[in-house]
C-alpha cells in the first residue's frame, strides 16, 4: 500500500471523528506527541495517556488492510510496555469487535457522542 493510500485512509478516520486533519497529526508526530507504527500493509498511530493509576497507550487511527494493521500490534506492544503503559485502548467501530477479541482484546465500554449547534 503507497504513502498516499494510508493518508487517505487516515484522513477518513479522522472525518468520522471531525476533530483534527492529516496535517495536524503530522504536527503532532513531529513534536513527539504521538507515535506512528508503519508496515507495507498498514500503520497506528498512537498516543500516550497519562492517569493517576498509570499510563495507557491509545490507539488513536489505524489504517491499512486487517491483517497488515494486525501485524504491527506486536511491535505496538512491546512499545507501550517498553514506556511503562499497563495497557493498550482504543476507540473503534463495532465492525472491529471480532477482529480485537482475536487479538486479545476486550469490549469494556461504549463511546458515545452528541452534536450540538451553535447559534
Amino acid at each position: 500500500m503507497e504513502p498516499e493510500q494510508k493518508i487517505e485512509r487516515l484522513q477518513k478516520a479522522l472525518d468520522r471523528d471531525g476533530g483534527h486533519d492529516w496535517p495536524h497529526v503530522v504536527d503532532l508526530l513531529e513534536k513527539g506527541d504521538c507515535q506512528i507504527f508503519d508496515s507495507d500493509q498498514g500503520v497506528w498511530i498512537t498516543e500516550i495517556k497519562n492517569a493517576p493509576k498509570g499510563k495507557a497507550l491509545n490507539v488513536w487511527l489505524v489504517a491499512g488492510s486487517l491483517p497488515g494493521v494486525m501485524e504491527l500490534q506486536p511491535e505496538v506492544e512491546a512499545f507501550a510496555t517498553a514506556n511503562g503503559c499497563r495497557k493498550l485502548t482504543a476507540g473503534v467501530r463495532r465492525g472491529w469487535k471480532k477482529t480485537a477479541e482475536a487479538h486479545g482484546w476486550k469490549v469494556v465500554g461504549l463511546v458515545i457522542e452528541k452534536e450540538l449547534t451553535h447559534e
